[in-house]
Order: C-alpha cells, then sequence, then structure tokens
C-alpha cells in the first residue's frame, strides 16, 4: 500500500478574485508592523495584484500605512521602505509621502538613542 492512495483528492479551492483581496488585505493587517519577511511578501503580491482592488481598498491601504507611521508601528526602516512602494502605488502625492518620511526618521531617533 503506497502513501498516495491513502491521501485524500485534492479538491481546487473554489475563490474569486474578491476573495483574494480580502485575504491579501488580511495578510497586509497581519504584515503591517512586523519585522519579519512577511511585509516583503505581502508587498510584493500587492503590487502584481494592485489592480484588482477597488478604491475603497487602495484608500485603505493608506490610511493603516499612515496610521502605523504616526503611531510608530511600521516596523523598521526596511519595512518602511516597503510600505512606501504601496503609497507611491496608490498615488499618494510626494508631499505627503515625504512628511511620512520625516515622521518614520524621527520615529527612528528614538528607538536608537532608548
Amino acid at each position: 500500500m503506497t502513501t498516495k492512495t491513502l491521501l485524500p483528492k485534492r479538491e481546487k479551492i473554489k475563490s474569486t478574485a474578491e476573495d483574494f483581496a480580502d485575504v491579501l488585505f488580511f495578510a497586509f493587517r497581519y504584515a503591517l508592523g512586523r519585522e519579519t519577511f512577511a511585509p516583503q511578501l505581502v508587498v510584493k503580491l500587492i503590487i502584481k495584484n494592485w489592480a484588482m482592488f477597488e478604491k475603497f481598498e487602495t484608500e485603505a491601504f493608506v490610511a493603516e500605512i499612515t496610521r502605523a507611521v504616526v503611531d510608530d508601528k511600521y516596523g523598521r526602516i526596511r519595512q518602511w521602505l516597503l510600505w512606501k512602494k504601496v503609497l507611491v502605488l496608490a498615488k499618494v502625492s510626494s508631499e505627503a509621502i515625504e512628511i511620512m518620511e520625516i515622521k518614520v526618521l524621527q520615529n527612528e531617533r528614538k528607538k536608537n538613542h532608548v
């Protein structure tokens, strides 16, 4: 008897683009603030699938990243650079990104002087 005969047959997952967008947004919220490989993978998937997101979803990405910067919960500089790519995709003004970047640098300075 082989192992293959003991395993049940796998069925294809039945999902829609909307389901995937929802799961990717949940993954984004999980990754935001993490200092792991998660932000890199999630941002890569967001960029590859940007066209599937509705306007309200892209605005939610921007709002969540902005809140994370203000609350110092974006991770570290490495993660900020990833989240910044999402802001650029969402066409956030360069002035707004610059202001967030200043806040990130202030946050990092505090972290390094504690």
